[in-house]
């Protein structure tokens, strides 16, 4: 893994920029809820929480 350097005027600068113009950050990347729901059911690994690692991804 990289180590990345950045610093806190960066962070923020990038985390206004997804909510410019009253977008949600999925706009601003040309996704909708709706595909966003799809890829995290096709990757649920993606997603989930540490807590329930071990039944990420299993159907119950």
């Amino acid at each position: 893994m990289k180590h990345v350097k950045t610093n806190i005027s960066d962070i923020k600068q990038f985390a206004a920029s997804v909510y410019a113009n009253g977008k949600k950050p999925c706009e601003q990347f040309g996704m909708t809820w709706a595909s966003l729901s799809q890829l995290e059911k096709n990757n649920p690994k993606l997603t989930c929480r540490l807590e329930a690692q071990n039944n990420c991804g299993k159907v119950a």
